[in-house]
């Protein structure tokens, strides 16, 4: 698959309320480890990376959540964070 002019977005904000009480505020479900010892959020950077290169993998999370989603995935550069102040909804980050 030719990737060149294609881009990931990982939606990584939300807190996880539906999968309550598992994923809480403090942990949500993109940082909970379901299959194995890495987060769902590693798990999916590892399915896109061997697809896109990670300077074509953006992550879209909340000012809550933005420092530890970066601990977790050091080879997205700094610039493909999309980091809403306040939660409203993965539209309006795509809309940045």
């Amino acid at each position: 698959m030719d990737t060149t002019h294609s881009y990931a977005v990982i939606v990584a904000g939300g807190s996880g309320t539906r999968l309550w009480p598992v994923s809480r505020q403090e942990l949500p479900k993109q940082m909970q480890s379901f299959v194995g010892e890495h987060s769902l959020l590693e798990d999916t950077y590892s399915r896109l990376v061997g697809m896109y290169a990670p300077d074509h993998i953006y992550v879209s999370t909340t000012a809550n959540y933005a420092d530890r989603i970066q601990s977790l995935l050091v080879d997205v550069p700094p610039e493909n964070f999309v980091i809403e102040p306040v939660a409203k909804g993965p539209a309006l980050a795509f809309a940045l």
